[in-house]
């Protein structure tokens, strides 16, 4: 793999910095332009740097939405989004659910085994 997709994979997966921000750091720090480092990463990675981000974004939320104390407007607010609308769609779009629907869905699971568990 390009060591130069490498490093933005690595700044990415061990959420140094905001992850918004990590192409256009890279880019600067390697001298190269935004379009340039994203055509290389999508060709090493196979999908465009703002469709990766968001699946990394959703699965982090989706963990984050584990723990039903906190709001799903903070959990939006944590992974990158200002407007919580576009952070539903974006969920949906990934994880074909709404993040209540994700939430509600992971407690009747948590319920289930825990009746299991008392039958």
């Amino acid at each position: 793999m390009d060591p130069r997709v490498r490093s933005v994979l690595m700044l990415l997966r061990d959420g140094r910095g905001p992850i918004t921000s990590a192409l256009v750091e890279e880019s600067q720090r390697l001298g190269l332009s935004q379009a340039h480092l994203n055509r290389l990463f999508k060709r090493e990675v196979g999908t465009s740097f703002r469709r990766y981000l968001r699946t990394l974004r959703m699965k982090t939320a989706a963990k984050m939405l584990q723990d039903q104390a906190r709001a799903i407007k903070a959990i939006a607010q944590e992974v990158g989004y200002s407007d919580v609308s576009n952070f539903y769609h974006d969920f949906n779009a990934v994880h074909g659910i709404s993040p209540k629907q994700f939430r509600l869905s992971k407690l009747n699971r948590l319920m289930d085994r825990l009746e299991r568990r008392v039958s």
